[in-house]
């Protein structure tokens, strides 16, 4: 399988929302992510659904909706539905990132795309130590 488009969508997205967790592209994908330091929302839209270790401790430290239905979006907690809350974390998260590409542009071009092949060449010499 090619992942190469999975990484480049990592690479240029400003969210990451995930909604299934026993896919092969998201076990690849989402710690990608993570080390480009991404904004993660989980929705959980299975609520039995066995997670594995790993990505319940990332999920321990990331928003996470339950939202199984469309009954379940219109609940509300403490007086707002979870949709809503969902729209605005997605607002904000999406906000701070730009936050970020502010920093990104203070530099040159050069220095930029250096930083880029620097940090993807540090994720993969982890990754594949971890094999």
């Amino acid at each position: 399988m090619n992942f190469t488009p999975l990484y480049i969508a990592m690479h240029v997205t400003k969210l990451i929302l995930v909604f299934s967790s026993s896919s092969t592209g998201l076990n690849l994908a989402l710690p990608y992510a993570l080390s480009k330091n991404k904004p993660v929302i989980f929705i959980k839209a299975q609520p039995d659904l066995v997670l594995m270790d790993w990505i319940k401790e990332i999920m321990s430290n990331k928003l996470v909706f339950q939202m199984s239905s469309m009954i379940s979006a219109m609940i509300k907690d403490y007086g707002v539905s979870r949709m809503d809350r969902l729209s605005v974390a997605i607002r904000l998260l999406s906000k701070w990132d730009k936050e970020q590409e502010k920093v990104k542009d203070d530099v040159s071009v050069e220095l930029f795309e250096e930083r880029e092949r620097l940090e993807n060449a540090k994720y993969w010499v982890r990754v594949e130590g971890e094999v």
